[in-house]
């Protein structure tokens, strides 16, 4: 069978532009805290019976095609690395998150690192080169390797979406072209406000560059179920992204005003701050698609001027909720893709001043319902990491718990371990409103 071509973005992604131009890592991590580190012959036998199953996992882009590895040494993919204390494996993957993968020039764009602590905790750190899969097509992976906890395969991860209601051609039409214009000019449109969780305006203006040590912060995992009823406590079209998504940008309210009150941040949150974020949005596929790159950015504004965490549900469901009835994503999707067929260069600077322009990214991915075995040992978490030009929240459920990570710029964002605790404290004020009994 022929190699299979690369998209003209997943061609883009793959020269590398943004990291040359901007130093922002590609590399999606992983962090899958098991049960039990399986054997070396079992995550062995995960690799050449099942990763490598995946064109993209078995080959590395060349000439904008799909081409194989020959021979693939699963010894330059696979490491074993042993840790103290639970301090120092955050750490590592702190560090570990912003390498280059270590055998990029030769072998496939992947790698797994087997870290054991002296506790006796056992994790699995993945790391893939974006341009291998977006986060549906991860999913569709760990649909593949992993098992049930009797062994039996899982179902076939497809992704499908709600199909839109009848809407009238000529509105259409109309919110087509006022996107189109809307993304046209987004890179090169207003700033955000300061805030203090962004780097200052004067060096966004310039253009951000991706700087100094990240930092790491995980959220406690926390009931999904919880999150589900006050979803449906809230009603009408409430979605549980919604109630993320207010519940995070009440921490981040909170966060401001904290920093405010401490006078270590000039920034006033007010009903004049203009705070948005970067949203991946996913395209449907079926479970036997290969592995691609079929999503997009759309621009969402980040309700932080509401007080309450209830005005913000609100306010994050109106926000998704018209996305959803609008062609927004697919006029995005394309104004991507157009300016993929630029030079790499134009590409590069067109994302850097796109990104430079915002304050966040917010991904929200769903995971596995049942928990799950790898290479034979069950999976106890899962944490998706990424660290973006600017701050990111990525979100994935497993097994009835939501677990989330934020990477923040560790040189602009002091005092952020307080974060975590305002995003719990946000989901119970919110389900102590609905009435809903809390198990976060």
């Amino acid at each position: 069978m022929a190699p299979r071509g690369l998209s003209t973005y997943e061609a883009a992604m793959a020269a590398g532009g943004l990291e040359s131009l901007t130093g922002t890592p590609t590399v999606i991590s992983c962090a899958v805290h098991m049960a039990r580190m399986p054997s070396r012959q079992a995550l062995h036998d995960l690799i050449t019976h099942h990763l490598v199953k995946f064109d993209t996992f078995a080959s590395r882009p060349v000439n904008g095609k799909w081409v194989p590895v020959e021979s693939l040494d699963v010894k330059q993919h696979l490491f074993f690395v042993e840790v103290r204390t639970e301090a120092d494996l955050l750490a590592w993957m702190e560090a570990a998150m912003l390498k280059p993968l270590v055998n990029k020039q030769n072998g496939p764009w992947w790698e797994i690192h087997a870290v054991s602590t002296a506790d006796g905790q056992a994790w699995l750190f993945f790391r893939v080169e974006h341009v291998c899969a977006d986060g549906v097509g991860l999913s569709q992976v760990l649909s593949r390797v992993a098992t049930m906890l009797d062994g039996s395969p899982l179902p076939a991860a497809a992704y499908a979406k709600r199909p839109k209601p009848e809407v009238n051609f000529c509105a259409t039409a109309c919110a087509a072209i006022k996107c189109a214009i809307k993304y046209a000019v987004l890179p090169f449109g207003v700033f955000d406000s300061d805030l203090p969780f962004s780097p200052p305006r004067s060096e966004r203006t310039r253009g951000l560059n991706f700087r100094g040590p990240r930092r790491l912060l995980k959220v406690p995992p926390h009931s999904l179920e919880t999150i589900k009823r006050i979803k449906e406590a809230a009603g009408g079209t409430t979605t549980v992204n919604d109630v993320v998504y207010a519940a995070f940008t009440y921490a981040l309210r909170r966060y401001c005003l904290m920093r405010e009150e401490k006078g270590t941040s000039a920034a006033k949150v007010g009903s004049s701050t203009r705070a948005r974020v970067l949203v991946p949005v996913a395209f449907p596929r079926p479970a036997d698609s290969p592995l691609v790159n079929d999503w997009t950015f759309v621009n969402s504004e980040l309700p932080i001027s509401e007080t309450t965490p209830q005005a913000m549900l609100a306010k994050a469901n109106k926000t998704f909720d018209e996305l959803k009835q609008s062609p927004e994503a697919k006029v995005s999707q394309l104004a991507v893709a157009a300016n993929a067929n630029n030079p790499t260069c134009m590409f590069a600077m067109a994302a850097q001043q796109l990104f430079s322009r915002h304050s966040f990214v917010y991904s929200n991915v769903p995971g596995p319902t049942s928990r799950l075995k790898v290479a034979g040992e069950e999976v106890l978490e899962i944490w998706p990491i990424f660290p973006n030009l600017i701050s990111q929240l990525l979100c994935v459920s497993y097994a009835g718990k939501m677990y989330m990570t934020i990477v923040l710029d560790a040189s602009v964002v002091t005092e952020a371990e307080v974060l975590p605790n305002y995003y719990l404290e946000a989901l119970r004020e919110l389900a102590q409103s609905y009435g809903v009994k809390s198990a976060v």
